[in-house]
This record gives structure tokens, C-alpha cells and sequence, in this order.
């Protein structure tokens, strides 16, 4: 009996400390004190990269720097944090904007933002409103509501009607998406951010709230976090805190939004580096794009916990103080109306074209000699090169890529640093890709033929040019000694100049590397092959518009396969295919995030505000840039000109 009862106590305290395991580690959980210190520790990791010691020093330095380029989401997260002095940043963003102009919808929504941010009354808010909203699809509605939420006036919206379009934009899973019938988590909870300021006070918003919650409580993963197109990332994540915040539904006790114990803030520390950054995939490298993201996500939580509203409700609006023009500025209109029809146009982060004018191909800056292309590097929201939606997820790959193209007055790449100047490979080889043509551009330029020189710069018996050069040399050299001494001229300081010259001579044929253009353009060797894709590049929703540019077929690179190594891209083999057959492309790289402008001298907004450039891998649009997707074996890549943010190539 003693020893039966002995068992069941050894049974009751093993329960007891199993418990007490469970209970531990369900309290080791993040709290909202520990949101604070983690929105604390990225501030002091950017003001640590920016070499400065306060916020307000990281704002007057680095922000104004970036103003245009990377700075918007973070004037967003600390003039809702705290109280900081923006006059520097203000006058640093105007002038960009100045020297700039933005055709993407969405970026100039986001810079009206960022000027109310800094308690700005220019007009540029005004013009924006008027001149934005539903340009750019589902995006240029949520974040046109944002700024009507803040009380800002419209001459052809009010805040009712772009909620109303909203609510009628919903997937049939209740969501909201870029394009297609099934919902997005980033774009839904974008959306949910833009309705929360009606949420219980109007029935209809209510009821597509409540629905679309009870959708992303389904879509959470077990350990708290989201997805975005079927992979984990820290972007997703930080949406839906973000949104959960702004509706005034705590993430923290929400059931609804806790799973195995785990909530949305713990889904969203997994991310988090001991740098204080966070990465994009778990284990992954510092991420621009995330941190931010990660940052306001952790304000808007904040923000919520202590009664101070909503994350997009600016403290330091003051629409009243706006200066409105009495007369609407030259050349305003964009393109397209605002009357929805492009309602799934725009994309969860930098998947979509974003807005710019209705400019034709003709229209397009002549290249300068040193390969820019006369276009700005601001990838803020752009193609589906980059594939995430809106403006402030873009930077996933995404920079936040926003596309302008620059003045007549300002450098094409004014506001970026060398290391974000776009990559530029010019097109040698004639449209028509004709012999003849192709040697006699061949000889223009003085690069190898064909018949005289192999792929990889030798010539047919494998001796290398360098040799040639380099005996030209010692022969030339030899002449000349000659020469001096038939005419008597043997003087000892006359050889040792020719040999000094000589010497520097092969010096430089040493240190110098001149390829044909068959040995730059062909694929580079691989020696760990993981697999093998194909990749194609299409433009066939513009085979009825007139361009050197546009193949009767509207096919600019046929099927083709390649193999690839572990951990190579999307980019990676577009890099490889457009340097191997001579196409040209032209990217844009800032902050960490890379997308593809042009290809083929087709640009981005060359047909309308919604134009642009698109990837596609196995038939799906990818939430990743395409310097971030990875490859994996049998891949079908496929590179799409669209008219429509991908509609017209559904």
C-alpha cells in the first residue's frame, strides 16, 4: 500500500515539474516590455551604422541623406514614438522631390505621408491626394484611405468612398490580394490598417474585418509567424502585428492569434538578430526591408498598449494648416482615373509596376556614354521583379523600391551612392541578329570575330592574346634599338628609355583584361550544379505597340535551360541569359534591394502607370525579389512585359 501510494506521488510531482516545465516556458514568452527594448535595440542598430549616438542626430544625418530613398518608414515609426524635430528632414525630402519625378502612385502617397509625419502643410499632400488614389490598384486605395483618415481634403475623394472600394476589392476568402481570387496576408493586413478607423462604428466594415481576421488567425503557422506565397518571413509577420495593433485587438491574449502558446510577437522575435536587425528568413542576414517593417510593427504595438491609437492616425497631422493651391499645377495627371478598374492592380510588396505617366518608348532619356540610362534608383515599389506589394514592403528585396525617372535638371543618380547605381549591359548585337550586321559592329568596335577568336578569348590554337601583345611589344622594341643603332644614336640612356618603356608596356598587357564580346557574354562555367532551369523573356502583351525594341512574337529570349549552383537566384540566371545573348538589362540596387527596371530597352511605365516588368517561377508570382528567390531543381523561370500589374498575363 506504502509503496503503491509512493507511486502515485512520483507520479503527481514528475506531472508537477512537467507543468511547471510548461508553464516556464509559455511565461519566457515575449511581453510588451520586451517589444519596447527590441524597437529600442534597432534604433541603436541603425544609429550605431549611421555613426551617430541619438535619434534626433540618426534623423538630421542619415534620414535626411536617405530622404527619397529608404528614410519614409522610419520618420513614419519615430515621429509616432516619440517627439523629434523632421524641419531638416522636411526641407532635405522636398528637395528631392524637387529633382524628381515620381511616377509610382504609391511612392507619393508614401512621401504625403512622410511630409505629415514631419508636420509639413506643403501642397505636395494635396496634390498627391488628387492625384493618386486608385492609379495603382488595391495599394493606391489603402494608402490614399490613410491619408484621408488623417483629415486631409480631396477634391474627388472622401474617406467613405475609397473605404467603400475597399470593402468591394475583397478576394472571395475575404481578403485582399494584388491580383488573382486568393488573399494575401501582407495586402490584407495592409488593408486592415487602412479600415481600422472604422471598425465598430460601421456594420459592413465590421462584418469584412471580422472575416477577414478570422482569415489570417487561419493562415498563422504553429510557432506564431506568417507566410507570404507559401514561404515564412518576417515581413508577413510584422503586417499582421501591425494590423492587429491598429484594430485595437491585443496579439499578445488574443486566442485567436496565439498557436501552441505561441503569438504573433513571438513569431516575429524569431527573426531577430543579436546586431538588433532582423533578417527576412529565419537565419538569414541583416534585412533592411524587415527591420523597418519589424520596427513599426513593434511601434504600432506599443502604441496600442498605451491608448495612443493607431500607427497610421499621425500625431502631428494638421490638415487645417494645409496649403492648397488655388490653381492645379501643369501636367498633374498621371494616367488612368481612379475609378477602380485596376482595383487588384498593385502589389504586397514590390511585385507590382508601380504608377508612371503615360510616356511611350520614344519618350525615354537617351543613354549617357557611361551606361546610365537616364533613370533614377529609388527601387521603393516597382515590377514583380520584385514581387511584394506596397510601397513600405517593397524593401524586402526590396528596397523599398519606388520609381522615378529623373529631371532634365538632375543626374540621374543624384540621390543614391555609387554602390546603388543601376547595372547597365548594353545591347551590341542588332535587333534582327543578322551575320553581317553582327561583323560589321564587330570591326566598329574592334572586338574579336567569330572565326579568329573562341568564346573564352584565345584564339583557335589556345594561346592567349597576352602573348601576341606582349611579343608585339618586345619586337617593336627590338626595331627600334635597331633603328638607333644604324643611325649611330647608341648613346646608353636611349636603350634603357625603350627598355623603361617596354617594361611598363608589359606591365600593362599583365594587369589588363580585354575580352571579345563572346567571352563577356558567355555563361560562366559551373563546377557544383545543383540542377537545371529554364528561363524566357516575353513581351507579348506589347507586340500591338511600335518599337525597335518589340519582337513580332513578342518573344525576346526563347525557352532556354541553364544550369545553376546551390543558392543561386532568379537574378542570377537573367544575368546569365541577358549577358550571354547580348540583351540588354538595366537594374537598380538600394539599400539592400535589387529590381529589374529594363530589358531589352523596354522600361518600366513605357505603356501606361501600371507597366512593367514580372517574374514568374513554375506558373506562380513569387512574394521574394528576384535576388532573393533560390532555385531549386527543374525551376521554369519566365520574364513577362505587362501592361496591367500582371492581369493581362493572368
Amino acid at each position: 500500500m506504502i509503496a503503491h501510494l509512493r507511486r502515485i506521488c512520483s507520479v503527481l510531482l514528475c506531472a508537477a515539474v512537467l507543468l511547471t516545465g510548461a508553464i516556464s516556458t509559455h511565461a519566457a514568452t515575449y511581453t510588451v516590455g520586451d517589444a519596447e527594448n527590441v524597437a529600442g535595440g534597432i534604433l541603436a542598430y541603425k544609429e550605431s551604422g549611421a555613426g551617430v549616438g541619438y535619434a534626433q542626430d540618426f534623423i538630421d544625418t542619415y534620414l535626411c541623406q536617405e530622404a527619397g530613398v529608404s528614410a519614409e518608414w522610419y520618420v513614419l515609426t519615430l515621429s509616432q514614438s516619440g517627439s523629434y524635430d523632421f524641419q531638416k528632414y522636411e526641407k532635405s525630402l522636398l528637395s528631392y522631390l524637387n529633382t524628381h519625378e515620381v511616377y509610382s502612385a504609391t511612392s507619393r502617397q508614401k512621401y504625403a505621408l512622410a511630409l505629415i509625419c514631419a508636420g509639413s502643410t506643403n501642397e505636395y499632400i494635396y496634390y498627391t491626394l488628387n492625384d493618386s488614389i486608385g492609379r495603382q490598384g488595391v495599394m493606391s486605395y489603402i494608402f490614399g484611405l490613410h491619408l484621408l483618415n488623417n483629415g486631409y481634403p480631396s477634391r474627388s475623394y472622401t474617406a467613405d468612398a475609397v473605404k467603400d472600394t475597399l470593402l468591394s476589392m475583397r478576394t472571395s476568402d475575404g481578403g485582399w490580394a494584388v491580383m488573382g481570387s486568393v488573399a494575401d496576408t501582407d495586402v490584407t493586413a495592409m488593408a486592415l490598417c487602412a479600415l481600422a478607423p472604422f471598425y465598430g462604428r460601421y456594420t459592413d466594415v465590421t462584418g469584412a474585418v471580422d472575416r477577414a481576421l478570422s482569415l489570417l488567425s487561419s493562415k498563422q503557422n504553429a510557432d506564431g509567424g506568417y507566410s507570404g506565397f507559401g514561404g515564412e518571413n518576417c515581413e508577413s509577420t510584422a503586417q499582421v502585428l501591425c494590423a492587429l495593433s491598429c484594430l485595437g485587438i491585443h496579439p499578445l491574449s488574443d486566442s485567436r492569434f496565439i498557436k501552441n502558446g505561441s503569438t504573433v510577437l513571438d513569431g516575429l522575435m524569431s527573426y531577430r538578430l543579436s546586431n538588433g536587425a532582423f533578417s527576412h528568413t529565419k537565419g538569414g542576414a541583416d534585412d533592411e526591408s524587415a527591420t523597418v517593417q519589424a520596427y513599426y510593427a513593434l511601434v504600432a504595438l506599443l502604441r496600442m498598449q498605451n491608448g495612443r491609437g493607431s500607427l497610421y492616425l499621425i500625431d502631428s497631422r494638421n490638415p487645417s494648416a494645409l496649403r492648397i493651391p488655388t490653381e492645379a499645377p501643369k501636367n498633374t495627371d498621371r494616367g488612368t482615373s481612379g475609378d477602380g478598374k485596376n482595383a487588384q492592380n498593385g502589389s504586397n510588396s514590390s511585385s507590382a509596376p508601380q504608377s508612371g505617366g503615360n510616356h511611350q518608348a520614344s519618350q525615354k532619356p537617351n543613354q549617357s556614354q557611361n551606361g546610365s540610362s537616364g533613370r533614377s534608383s529609388n527601387p521603393q515599389n516597382t515590377t514583380g521583379n520584385n514581387s511584394q506589394a506596397g510601397d513600405h514592403t517593397s524593401d524586402r528585396t526590396s528596397s523599398e523600391p519606388s520609381s522615378q525617372k529623373s529631371t532634365a535638371s538632375a543626374p540621374a543618380q543624384q540621390s543614391t551612392s555609387s554602390s546603388e547605381k543601376p547595372t547597365l549591359y548594353p545591347l551590341y548585337a542588332p535587333k534582327d541578329g543578322s551575320e553581317d550586321a553582327d561583323e560589321e559592329e564587330d570591326d566598329d568596335e574592334g572586338l574579336s570575330s567569330p572565326d579568329t577568336a573562341t568564346p573564352d578569348g584565345h584564339d583557335p590554337a589556345g594561346i592567349s592574346y597576352k602573348v601576341y601583345a606582349i611579343a608585339a611589344a618586345v619586337s617593336l622594341a627590338l626595331i627600334l634599338c635597331a633603328v638607333l643603332f644604324i643611325l649611330k644614336k647608341r648613346n646608353r640612356k636611349n636603350f634603357i628609355f625603350i627598355a623603361a618603356v617596354t617594361a611598363v608596356l608589359i606591365l600593362l598587357i599583365l594587369l589588363t583584361d580585354f575580352s571579345s564580346k563572346e567571352s563577356y557574354y558567355r555563361e560562366d562555367s559551373k563546377d557544383d550544379i545543383a540542377g537545371q532551369v529554364t528561363i524566357s523573356i516575353r513581351c507579348d502583351t506589347i507586340t500591338d505597340e511600335t518599337s525597335d525594341y518589340i519582337p513580332q512574337d513578342g518573344e525576346i529570349l526563347k525557352e532556354t535551360e541553364y544550369t545553376f549552383s546551390e543558392g543561386e537566384t532568379v537574378y542570377d540566371i537573367l544575368l546569365r541569359a541577358t549577358k550571354e545573348y547580348t540583351i540588354h538589362l538595366d537594374t537598380a540596387n538600394a539599400s539592400g534591394a535589387l529590381y529589374v527596371r529594363g530589358i531589352n530597352h523596354l522600361y518600366e511605365f513605357d505603356y501606361g502607370e501600371l507597366s512593367g516588368w514580372m517574374y514568374r517561377v513554375n506558373g506562380e508570382t513569387p512574394s521574394l525579389g528576384c535576388a532573393q528567390y533560390t532555385l531549386s531543381d527543374h525551376d521554369e523561370i519566365e520574364w513577362l512585359y505587362t501592361k496591367d500589374i500582371g492581369q493581362d498575363l493572368l
